[in-house]
């Protein structure tokens, strides 16, 4: 490809911009941006919401717990569809990681 028609693509995909050429781009970044920050306000404001009830410290380390142990099952389910492996995050999930060839110690 001669330097002249590089540039011109380059050109072309800077004045289209990849945000505008991929919407549902765009939509999922937005999208999840608005779910952390809801997420967030969530756990930024929990001890004024465990206190507004009545609740006390124990209460808001019990209802940390309680959601921490939530998200474990759907870490194990993703751990599958996702290639974690690579990181070696999987093999503290799977114990059978190793029998099933996904976890290689090194």
């Amino acid at each position: 490809m001669p330097v002249a028609e590089l540039y011109e693509a380059v050109e072309k995909a800077r004045k289209t911009g990849i945000l505008r050429k991929y919407l549902f781009l765009l939509c999922f970044l937005v999208g999840t941006v608005l779910l952390f920050m809801e997420h967030n306000m969530i756990n930024i404001f929990l001890v004024r919401i465990i206190e507004g009830v009545g609740g006390s410290s124990e209460n808001l380390g019990v209802a940390i717990a309680i959601a921490a142990t939530l998200e474990l099952p759907i870490m194990a389910y993703f751990c599958d569809r996702i290639p974690l492996q690579a990181f070696g995050f999987c093999g503290i999930v799977d114990k059978n990681a190793k029998e099933k060839g996904k976890f290689d110690e090194t």
